[in-house]
């Protein structure tokens, strides 16, 4: 694996999520200074709402002075005459009668009902949906970007596995391929001396050379077999652990996709060499 590749591929994917992770905070801070500025509105109409008020009761307290100095003339005038009307009874008339039985009654009007104005979500539908939209993309960008990280990540694993075990029956076969030419220098060695010697002390020790080449070829077809069985039981090892992995980074990688659709906020991560 060429490190070297693999630490610039994580520097730029840092940067990819830092400068996202700027633009959202970005983002967050014009949304806190626009809701600081409208909580600011509210105290100004406040403050004027009171100098109203406190204009309003200083023209009602010099209208009460006022008020005032009236009642104390009225109380200083001397006392009229008061002239005392008898009280004279007359007859009630039959007209008088009938108007009072007569007359109806007026009942009070009502009062005009208030008309409510259908409320217009349409806006407040495009906004949430505009910002759902957002969210989804910027989820979808991130997932897609971490999937092809991790993707590229486990074809040089893969890449790394493939190489060691070509390496390893590479290896294994040149051991075999050593030990057949070792027994066919010895086997030939030994029919020369046969050849040149022509007996039976000759003829046993080329008997006894083949017997040892024989052995020695099993042994090293057996050391053969078992050392291939041995690598491909490793190799199928190391892929399952990879695929598991990948699945796993591949299950994290969409929940934390499910929570940025959510939240709307990329996860930083730290990368330390």
């Amino acid at each position: 694996m060429d490190e070297g590749n693999y630490f610039n591929d994580s520097i730029e994917f840092a940067a990819v999520i830092a400068a996202a992770a700027f633009a959202v905070n970005s983002l967050e801070d014009a949304e806190l200074q626009g809701r600081k500025q409208s909580t600011d509105r509210p105290e100004a109409s406040l403050i004027r709402t009171k100098s109203r008020k406190d204009q309003e009761q200083g023209e009602a307290s010099a209208r009460n002075l006022e008020m005032t100095k009236e009642d104390a003339a009225i109380k200083h005038r001397p006392p009229e005459k008061v002239v005392v009307r008898t009280p004279t009874i007359s007859k009630p008339s039959s007209t008088d009668n009938y108007s009072t039985t007569i007359s109806p009654k007026l009942e009070p009007a009502a009062a005009p009902a208030s008309y409510k104005y259908p409320r217009d979500d349409s806006s407040e539908k495009a906004r949430n949906s505009r910002s759902y939209g957002e969210t989804d993309a910027i989820a979808d960008s991130w997932e897609k970007s971490e999937m092809e990280r991790i993707k590229k990540k486990y074809e040089r694993v893969n890449s790394t596995i493939i190489s060691w075990e070509s390496e390893k029956k590479a290896k294994t076969e040149r051991q075999l391929d050593r030990v057949k030419r070792d027994a066919e220098k010895k086997k030939e060695r030994a029919l020369q001396h046969y050849h040149s010697n022509q007996n039976a002390k000759a003829e046993q020790r080329l008997e006894r050379v083949e017997r040892d080449i024989e052995k020695k070829r099993e042994r090293a077809f057996q050391h053969y077999r078992s050392e291939i069985s041995r690598i491909e039981q490793i190799v199928a090892g190391a892929r399952a652990e990879a695929d598991e992995k990948r699945r796993n980074e591949g299950f994290k990688i969409k929940e934390t996709a499910n929570k940025i659709r959510v939240t709307g906020k990329v996860p930083v991560k730290c990368f330390c060499f």
